[in-house]
């Protein structure tokens, strides 16, 4: 017997499974149904923040990702966000990006190791994935200019939001946040700044922009006394509960909606405005309710662990611990800090059944089935759709229904709309592709 003994060392990776690549953020698709497959495109109508193509008033509920430095930068993962809008329920992710300077007096004596102004090329990166992570996740994603002294930064600040608008036009889960924070800036500062930056946006996005007040956006009436002349925008607070209560900050809040202006509180903590302290339980559920009964929009600070780089404990943060939770396998073990609990609670006791949603009024008739979530390499399904209606899906390329079986392409959401005009979610869910690393093959 002749045989012939092969050792092939050049073969590293053999891949069983359908290969899976990466969607980039001009290729990504709804992977479920979420908030922005209902509302698309969000601007404002009065002291309201509404759906562009709809007029229905919007209240997303979310989180912050940290400073995009060495501790915050690690949680920008697709598994993140991911986890976040499957798990936590959150409606909107906003992605702090650290201009050039820590310093909260809006000086420049702390520089950020990872900032836009020193790594723009890789930052830009992050956020191209962050970008079609949340749009394969179906939710918002607020870009913020997260600086303390932007108007010092206006060449950098231009240079950004030109690229980032025209790179991301048409793509309706964005909101822009053109000033985090601004201290020791007057109002006019602030306001001509921001329509400079606003104007440069519009050139190719209508988007949802969100102006930061003086004071450590403290001052959301300031844009109701003297508005910011350019459309769809709102006025920005951030509170501490620790810091801020509802009885001291709730009334510029109320003056700034009576005066026909909307308020969107981007940043908001359980503790006291420094990130640390005791937790206040008491005034965070004050603001809570208050944000719920006025409909404001909301993102909790922020998505970290609590011990940080150099020891420090941020109370605020949404996990305990020093272990850097940022992909599925340790997510699945995360502990909540006593902030988290809070913020976990909140986000997934409101959190809304988009696919419901997607439909709403539209489910009578015979040719509606109940919501499928199948994996996307099922192929078929038959026993849901009826056999005796045609259907029109919105996404061919994902799902198409003949004869009353359900065939599906590959991974993503589809709705179908029935001849009787009913409406129908299917969600095909991915497969994770399988890598086996083979050192040694024989041949015989």
């Amino acid at each position: 017997m002749l045989f012939k003994r092969l050792k092939l060392l050049t073969i590293l990776f053999f891949v069983l499974a359908p290969l899976g690549f990466a969607a980039t953020y001009n290729t990504a698709i709804p992977m479920r149904a979420g908030p922005v497959s209902h509302y698309g495109a969000l601007g404002t109508s009065g002291s309201k923040i509404v759906s562009i193509s709809n007029g229905k008033q919007v209240m997303l509920r979310g989180l912050s990702f940290f400073w995009s430095d060495p501790t915050g930068l690690a949680y920008y993962t697709e598994d993140v966000v991911e986890y976040v809008a499957a798990t936590l329920k959150a409606d909107v992710l906003r992605f702090a990006m650290g201009t050039g300077y820590y310093d909260s007096k809006g000086g420049a004596s702390s520089p950020i190791s990872n900032s836009y102004a020193t790594n723009p090329a890789s930052l830009k990166q992050t956020l191209d994935r962050m970008v079609a992570a949340a749009i394969e996740n179906d939710i918002y994603l607020i870009i913020d200019w997260h600086s303390h002294r932007a108007e010092q930064e206006l060449s950098i600040a231009k240079e950004f939001f030109s690229y980032a608008a025209e790179r991301y036009k048409g793509i309706p889960n964005i909101i822009w946040e053109v000033y985090n924070e601004p201290v020791y800036t007057s109002w006019g500062e602030v306001k001509s700044y921001s329509e400079n930056i606003i104007s440069i946006i519009r050139a190719h996005s209508p988007n949802l922009a969100l102006v930061g007040t003086t004071n450590w956006s403290q001052n959301p009436q300031e844009g109701a006394n003297s508005p910011v002349n350019q459309p769809n925008v709102a006025y920005v607070l951030h509170f501490y509960a620790g810091s801020h209560s509802v009885g001291s900050f709730g009334g510029k809040i109320t003056q700034t909606l009576n005066a026909g202006y909307p308020v969107f509180i981007s940043e908001w903590g359980t503790t006291e405005a420094s990130g640390t302290g005791g937790v206040n339980s008491s005034e965070s559920q004050n603001w809570l309710s208050f944000m719920d009964q006025n409909n404001i929009s909301n993102c909790n600070w922020s998505i970290r662990h609590a011990t940080g780089v150099n020891g420090e404990n941020e109370a605020s943060a949404l996990f305990s611990g020093s272990t850097t939770l940022n992909n599925k396998a340790a997510l699945a073990t995360a502990t909540y800090s006593t902030s988290g609990n809070i913020v976990k609670n909140y986000l997934q006791t409101k959190g809304r059944a988009w696919a419901d949603s997607l439909i709403a009024g539209k489910t009578s008739g015979s040719c509606h089935f109940k919501y499928i979530e199948e994996k996307e390499t099922v192929g078929t399904i038959t026993g849901k759709a009826n056999s005796g209606c045609t259907y029109t899906s919105s996404d061919d390329a994902v799902a198409t229904i003949a004869g009353g079986t359900i065939t599906i392409k590959k991974a993503g959401l589809a709705v179908f709309t029935g001849n009787d005009g009913s409406q129908s979610v299917l969600v095909a869910t991915k497969v994770p592709s399988q890598t086996y690393n083979i050192k040694e093959l024989v041949c015989r």
